[in-house]
């Protein structure tokens, strides 16, 4: 059985040549055909369901006969028709040679006319060409200086876009200090602080600046050189590959919550002036009031250790700026 398998498969790729157009096939499935049948005479043999003759005990002899016969016949009719398309090939060839000197006849009367007509076209556009190039030496020149000209605009253009790109950073740089400087000291609403502090980037960012504004060391070996970590804002010693994320050390290391609200509960129970209860600051962020409570103590705590902190974000880092 599979042994017959891949002959079927064959045999049906065979069939599918043939119904194409394929008309030399017919030998391979007529040979295929008889190797089969032996196949399941040999088959039916042994399950016992065909008595045993000889016939059926040579059958694969016969079989191999048939086929070598078939194919030689095969290999017959392939010389037969490769001699007839040689044949016609001859045919065709000798037709194309009569109508290739038929035409190459033509091509040399009209090359003798089109050389007339050419000599004739080369003088009238000798005369054209110039007087073309004179007036195109003279607009080359125009636009060179036009080039030149707008080069100059250009790098001038350059330059005041470049300071002009310059005065907006440190305009927005200005606007985000003066944001800050607004909500310290004051006893602001959580919706004001979120002008300044909208999402998470926002105060991942500020604290970057706030962690390494005078660059970074590795905790471990002291090494000031880093690759960016594998999250946002974060470090990767170059040399002992530490990681180091924006929060790690600081009054935020292992936060459970948003950053933001840390940082506006941070604000909050850094400033003298808030009187809120615990339970209302909770209820107003949505917040649980044992996470609010425990975030309480923990700011108290950084803030008794730093008595010498005069802002709520001299808090975040353990250290007075």
């Amino acid at each position: 059985i599979y042994f017959l398998v891949p002959i079927l498969l064959v045999y049906f790729a065979a069939i599918l040549q043939y119904r194409r157009g394929q008309r030399f096939v017919r030998y391979f499935l007529l040979a295929y055909s008889i190797l089969i049948i032996s196949l399941l005479i040999y088959m039916l043999r042994k399950t016992g369901m065909l008595p045993t003759s000889k016939f059926v005990i040579y059958n694969f002899n016969i079989s191999f006969i048939l086929e070598v016969v078939i194919m030689s016949l095969a290999l017959g009719d392939k010389f037969r028709i490769e001699r007839l398309a040689r044949e016609t090939a001859q045919r065709d060839t000798i037709q194309l040679l009569q109508e290739k000197d038929l035409i190459q006849q033509q091509l040399l009367q009209e090359s003798i006319e089109k050389e007339m007509l050419k000599d004739k076209v080369n003088k009238e556009l000798e005369m054209k060409v110039q007087q073309r190039t004179l007036e195109l030496h003279q607009k080359n020149e125009a636009l060179t200086a036009a080039n030149q000209q707008l080069d100059r605009v250009y790098k001038e253009m350059e330059r005041m876009n470049s300071a002009l790109d310059k005065n907006n950073w440190e305009l927005q740089k200005e606007i985000k200090q003066k944001k800050i400087e607004s909500i310290r000291g004051e006893n602001i609403s959580y919706e004001k602080f979120l002008e300044v502090f909208y999402h998470e980037q926002a105060c991942l960012k500020f604290l970057e600046e706030l962690k390494w504004k005078d660059g970074y060391t590795c905790r471990k070996c002291g090494n000031t050189k880093y690759h960016q970590g594998d999250i946002p804002f974060s470090r990767k010693c170059s040399k002992c590959n530490l990681k180091e994320s924006v929060t790690a050390n600081t009054l935020y290391h292992r936060l459970k919550f948003e950053l933001n609200k840390a940082f506006y509960l941070t604000y909050l129970f850094s400033n003298p002036a808030n009187k809120e209860s615990v339970e209302r600051i909770a209820d107003k962020l949505s917040m649980n009031v044992l996470t609010c409570r425990k975030f309480k103590a923990r700011v108290l705590e950084r803030k008794e250790a730093l008595p010498q902190a005069q802002r709520w974000e001299e808090l975040i880092m353990g250290k007075a700026d």
